[in-house]
């Protein structure tokens, strides 16, 4: 199932693999400004959503203040970091909750 507007990462690269811990994706153009409102909403309806890297490692005070790191510094990191969620992934979700969770994120999108 396709859903516009969001990048997934890779699951796997080369020698690693993903542990599976959480689906983090990427909110794409317009959806990426809305993505506090968009955690809310899915949190609302029962999808346990959260932000998981609030701010990129270089981007925190220590290491601004060692290596005057800015937003500038790592592009990459700093779009990540401002436009990620985490979705709840587990084989404690049964294939309802699955479809439960991908139509509860497609209308929330939908609507903000």
């Amino acid at each position: 199932m396709k859903i516009d507007r969001i990048r997934l990462f890779k699951t796997s690269y080369d020698n690693f693999q993903s542990s599976y811990y959480c689906l983090s994706i990427v909110l794409v153009d317009d959806l990426a400004l809305k993505r506090f409102e968009i955690v809310k909403k899915l949190n609302e309806n029962g999808v346990g959503t959260s932000i998981y890297y609030p701010q990129p490692v270089p981007l925190m005070t220590y290491y601004r203040r060692k290596y005057g790191y800015n937003e500038n510094s790592f592009p990459n990191a700093s779009l990540i970091s401002n436009s990620s969620i985490s979705l709840p992934v587990g084989p404690h979700l049964r294939s309802e909750d699955m479809d439960y969770i991908v139509n509860t994120f497609k209308k929330v999108i939908s609507e903000v």
